[in-house]
Order: C-alpha cells, then structure tokens, then sequence
C-alpha cells in the first residue's frame, strides 16, 4: 500500500482496520514500470524470483515478516507473486474494497481499473479481512466502494462446489482445435531453453561489454 496515512486516518474514524486487522508497519514498493520480473528475491529460493508487480510483499510474506499485506491487481500484480512463493491473494471485484487514497499510475482511467486485495499466508486470512472491511461499511468512507455488505449465507453455500476452471478452447475463427497430449511438453521446454543460448550467452555478453554496463544479478543467471 503506498500511502499509509490515509489508511491510518481511515482507521481512526471508523476503527473497522484498527479494529479487525494489524496495524501497518511497513510499505512496500515496486521498481520502475511495475515489471513482472523483480530483483527481489525470496531467501528460500534466492536465485528465483517472486515476480510482480506486488512482489516485494510476497517475499515479506514468505519469510514470515508480516501476517498480512494489501496490493493492486490488473492482470495478476497480487495473484502472480502469491502463488509463485505457494501463499494466497485476491483480487477482489473492482470496488469490493476501499480503494480511498491509494495512488493508481494512471489517474482517471476507469475502463481497466485495478482492485485492491489482501494477501496473506492462508486461505482463513484472506477470508477473515475480506468479511472484516466489508462488514465495516466501507463504502461510508470511500463512495466508489460497492455497498454490499458481506454474505454469510452465500459464502457458506458456495464452500460445497467444486473448483471451477474456465479454457478458450475456441475463439470461432473456424480453425480445428485439437486436444494436445502435452506429455512431453516439459522435455521439449527444456530442449528449446537450450537452443536459446546455444552460444553460451556469447552474444548477449558482447552487447553488454561494448555498453560497458555491468550484469545485473538476475541477468547474470
């Protein structure tokens, strides 16, 4: 969350964070241009990357640093990182939760807005904030909050269905689609990874030696 005094002024008002969720201790932040791939490295996989954009929380997350942590979401900034280090995040309906006071890098632009979710070490967190700030009536702080306060019914009905997994398998271009026996498919990866630096990166590390930059640590790997 980048701005945590608004939050905190959030919280003194009507008490629904100071109340139901840790106080915040720590802002984390994001390299230039929100990249999906981060520098930040999680200590048990150091020569990995936890992704991004919302990356540096889930490494917090995964060195037990902090129980809980807030992040944006267009096209998986929370969820890409979470699942990359094995934790949770959501990204909730857009307007679900508050989003009062958290800068956007493009202000105004309503036709693909980000959503703001929880992220956390298990699922019973990511359960108990979201019915916690939504049972605060959040949206009397924030107007562009949906006033819709937190279904115990439904939420307990849906518990008993089965995961559903949504697959374009035909886009009505009038191609034949088949159903590809992908069993080799990790083989012919590894096998195209190999062909792609078959020179030993030489290229690549001429380039950059004419350039007279250093390697980064992750294009180092």
């Amino acid at each position: 969350m980048n701005n945590p005094q608004t939050w905190k002024q959030i919280a003194s008002r009507k008490e629904y964070l100071r109340n139901e969720m840790l106080k915040p201790y720590m802002v984390s932040d994001v390299d230039q241009r929100l990249p999906q791939v981060h520098s930040v490295q999680e200590r048990s996989r150091p020569r990995l990357t936890p992704g991004g954009s919302t990356g540096g929380e889930a490494a917090l997350l995964a060195l037990h640093g902090t129980l809980l942590g807030f992040g944006t979401d267009i096209g998986g900034s929370t969820r890409i990182p979470q699942s990359i280090v094995d934790l949770y995040g959501l990204k909730p309906t857009i307007s679900r939760l508050p989003y009062l006071g958290v800068p956007v890098s493009t202000e105004g632009q309503e036709h693909v807005p980000s959503s703001i979710g929880p992220m956390a070490r298990d699922l019973a967190s990511i359960v108990y904030v979201s019915r916690s700030v939504a049972n605060a009536k959040p949206w009397e702080l924030d107007p562009k909050c949906t006033l819709l306060p937190w279904n115990e019914d439904t939420f307990q009905e849906i518990q008993g269905r089965p995961i559903v997994v949504s697959l374009i398998l035909d886009d009505g271009v009038g191609h034949e689609v088949v159903i590809w026996d992908a069993l080799d498919y990790i083989e012919y990866i590894q096998l195209m990874d190999q062909y792609y630096t078959v020179d030993g990166g030489g290229d690549i590390r001429r380039d950059i030696a004419a350039a007279g930059e250093p390697f980064t640590q992750l294009g180092s790997l």
